[in-house]
């Protein structure tokens, strides 16, 4: 059922089953619509599968306020994300449960979408998004906190942790002291995707991150959303030269990490604000037809 030239991969059933098992697990979010209209996003409860030879049918338990026995006799598009990537397909109603949850049998044909997949969201300049590293210092070293104080000379951002576990941060201060010894360092963050992050590090700075082989413990500050990122391990730490800090040389550094799927959605979500999501569901309109 693939066009020449789409973007639409359709799944082996094989494969359907283990992606909806992940969409319930991570507690997702699925779109519908009605060719034309506007999509109606719904929470997933749960799913219900059939393998049987000739008989295989796959159904999501979803809950939306706004469902009503209207929506049955609908040929809806469906539209969900797992990890990155977008898969479209169409769907039935087939029950109405009557607590706004209702059963949608999905067709036997999903498309995917991996062009978003390894996506990159640039942060700098339009978001604030920082990343901190908790260090391992003597006890005789001063650590200072670096802020990339170059590129941020005019930004009111450079705040010190005062604490910091590896679960949460306790408390922000607005000081910089740098007298007071801390085991934490941190960079404002110039792209993020689901799995790694860059920043611009000084030449001072990037000797914390000389160990390619070492794994970290991020905390990524999100516009006040706080993420904690595991096992990040350097994937790259090369020369770079920006204007903005008066060609002052300096490191780009980038790091991958587990994934993260509350970072996801929020990536996701910025990601969508700029159309793209509706550019897709738009073209899956047109190849579907």
């Amino acid at each position: 059922m693939n066009k020449d030239n789409s973007n639409f991969v359709e799944l082996e059933w094989s494969e359907l089953s283990s992606r909806i098992s992940t969409l319930v697990t991570d507690s997702g979010e699925v779109k519908i619509w009605a060719k034309g209209d506007s999509p109606d996003l719904c929470k997933v409860i749960n799913s219900h599968g059939d393998d049987a030879e000739g008989e295989r049918t796959q159904q999501l338990r979803l809950r939306n306020g706004n469902i009503s026995d209207d929506w049955k006799p609908k040929d809806l598009l469906v539209q969900f994300n797992i990890r990155g990537i977008d898969y479209y397909t169409k769907g039935k109603v087939v029950e109405v449960l009557g607590n706004e949850d209702f059963w949608l049998e999905l067709s036997p044909h999903v498309f995917k979408i991996e062009k978003r997949g390894n996506e990159r969201l640039l942060t700098y300049p339009h978001f604030h998004v920082y990343t901190y590293f908790k260090l391992s210092v003597d006890s005789n070293e001063s650590n200072l906190i670096f802020i990339n104080k170059q590129i941020e000379s005019n930004h009111q951002v450079f705040q010190k942790f005062k604490k910091l576990t590896d679960d949460e941060i306790l408390k922000l201060q607005d000081s910089v002291d740098s007298e007071i010894k801390e085991e934490l360092i941190g960079f404002r963050v110039l792209d993020v995707s689901y799995k790694g992050i860059a920043f611009i590090s000084s030449e001072s700075e990037k000797l914390y991150f000389k160990d390619s082989d070492k794994t970290f413990e991020m905390t990524l500050l999100f516009e006040g959303e706080v993420f904690n990122l595991r096992k990040a391990k350097i994937i790259y730490n090369v020369d770079y030269v920006n204007p903005r800090s008066g060609l002052v040389p300096m490191s780009k550094i980038g790091f991958e990490f587990d994934h993260n799927h509350d970072l996801r959605r929020k990536i996701k979500d910025k990601i969508d604000e700029n159309g793209s999501t509706e550019k897709d569901q738009k073209d899956f309109e047109d190849f579907i037809k």
